[in-house]
C-alpha cells in the first residue's frame, strides 16, 4: 500500500517536471525563430542595399575610381544627403536603361 502510494507521488512529480521543462523549452525556441525572423528581414534589407549600391558603382564607376586633386572623394565637396546623392545616381542609371 505504502509502495503504491509512494510510486504515484514519484510519478506525479516527474511528470510536472517534464511538462515544465517542455514549457520553457518551448519558449525558447518560440523566442529563437522570432529572433531568427528578425535577422532574416535584416538580411533582406542589408541585400537589397547591396544590390542598389552594386547598381550604383557599376554605373559609374568612374565617379568611384580617384581622388580629386585637394585628396577627397568625387562627391565630398557636395553638401548633399549621401541618401540623396544615392538616388540621383539610381535616377541616373535607369535613365540610361
Amino acid at each position: 500500500m505504502w509502495t503504491f502510494l509512494t510510486i504515484i507521488i514519484v510519478v506525479s512529480i516527474l511528470a510536472g517536471t517534464f511538462s515544465e521543462y517542455h514549457k520553457r523549452n518551448k519558449t525558447s525556441r518560440i523566442e529563437s525563430e522570432k529572433e531568427r525572423a528578425g535577422f532574416r528581414k535584416e538580411m533582406d534589407k542589408l541585400k537589397k542595399r547591396l544590390e542598389n549600391l552594386e547598381a550604383i558603382a557599376a554605373a559609374d564607376p568612374e565617379e568611384f575610381s580617384g581622388l580629386n586633386k585637394a585628396g577627397q572623394a568625387g562627391h565630398a565637396d557636395k553638401e548633399n544627403d549621401p541618401d540623396e546623392e544615392i538616388n540621383e545616381l539610381l535616377k541616373k542609371r535607369r535613365s540610361k536603361s
